[in-house]
């Protein structure tokens, strides 16, 4: 486990508590860590699932920056590319990986939730969430090193 997948569930376990997803789980320290150890789990298996379809299909899991020019292209490429990859050929493909890793992983999830959440139902809503955020981390992605040189001083030689 490495720090990104602790540092990424500690954070999702944190928004969890705030929130009370879900409100069975109380708050406070138990809560918190029954959180982070779900978060831990959704994370490594939605990885799993998207890392094992993207080698059986030969799927590059990398995003791509556009080499186009201004700021509504680049917003809808970052929220196209959530959906599409290449293959090891070069051709553009449904990223099926991807996809099936946030509901995969959101369906499986709500096996881990209290017994009144619905795996198709919620497990549906999960990965959808998953997905919404995938278009915001390319979005990030894509933007990041302009945001970088706006926000951070340079360091003078």
């Amino acid at each position: 486990m490495g720090p990104g997948l602790v540092l990424a569930a500690a954070g999702s376990a944190s928004w969890a508590e705030v929130t009370r997803d879900p409100p069975e789980w109380r708050e406070g320290f138990d809560g918190w860590a029954k959180r982070s150890v779900y978060w831990a789990g959704v994370i490594a298996t939605q990885a799993t699932i998207r890392q094992g379809v993207d080698a059986a299909l030969g799927y590059d899991p990398r995003y791509r920056k556009c080499e186009c020019k201004g700021f509504f292209r680049r917003s809808g490429h970052a929220a196209l590319w959530t959906f599409l990859t290449r293959d090891s050929a070069g051709s553009t493909r449904l990223d099926v990986g991807s996809l099936a890793g946030a509901y995969g992983s959101g369906m499986l999830s709500m096996l881990w939730y209290p017994r009144r959440y619905s795996p198709l139902k919620d497990g549906l809503r999960a990965g959808t969430q998953e997905v919404g955020l995938t278009v915001g981390l390319n979005t990030f992605r894509e933007f990041g090193p302009e945001l970088k040189r706006a926000l951070l001083p340079r360091r003078s030689q």
